[in-house]
């Protein structure tokens, strides 16, 4: 499988993050090619460890980043001491963001959208709490389709499907990577690659 990869901003406001996401497809690729003779991926794992890729690239880009600080949060009923997921600076902007991570079972090929929109918004919800004290919030869901190893006869297929339900889902930002090198996790899934949802929250 070709590698493939892309980019799609909807939000002008989220521009300035290109940069940073090119860095991000490329250093996805660069572990996963320096990890071939353990057969691991970075995107195999979950949010702390697929977060770290992002702020690897914060960094190479020339930013600076923090993940699980302290921070004051508010909710209806009370506020309270709570952590943010990451707080980074790229390109002169200033971010917040909460991150959620989700599977996508690329075989099953109904509308797994819902599932996506749900998590993007329970991000939503968790950044919300958190004041934007002069930075653009961000709700960001990182996406990992898996194929099961004896559907690896129609990988191309499955990629195509799940690449097509990543980018009809509605986001301010979306980018994925899927790199010809594949994870086998005990024989029985293939996890070809990853893809990010972004959102701006306002209010």
């Amino acid at each position: 499988m070709n590698s493939k990869s892309g980019i799609r901003i909807q939000s002008q406001r989220l521009h300035c993050l290109k940069p940073v996401l090119n860095e991000w497809i490329k250093l996805n690729g660069l572990l996963a090619k320096r990890w071939l003779d353990i057969r691991d991926v970075p995107w195999w794992y979950t949010e702390r460890a697929v977060l770290s890729t992002l702020v690897g690239a914060v960094w190479r880009r020339g930013g600076v980043a923090l993940e699980e600080y302290s921070d004051s949060k508010h909710i209806p009923s009370r506020s309270y001491t709570g952590r943010v997921d990451v707080y980074f600076e790229t390109g002169g902007v200033k971010f917040k963001a909460e991150a959620k991570h989700m599977w996508l079972a690329s075989t099953r090929h109904d509308n797994q959208r819902s599932q996506m929109r749900e998590c993007l918004n329970d991000a939503r919800k968790d950044i919300r709490k958190s004041e934007a004290k002069g930075t653009m919030r961000l709700a960001i869901v990182f996406v990992a389709p898996y194929v099961t190893f004896r559907s690896r006869s129609k990988l191309e297929q499955h990629v195509k499907w799940a690449l097509d339900e990543v980018r009809l889902v509605e986001a301010d930002l979306v980018a994925w990577t899927f790199p010809c090198i594949r994870k086998y996790r005990t024989g029985d899934n293939i996890t070809p690659g990853i893809a990010m949802l972004i959102d701006e929250v306002h209010k």
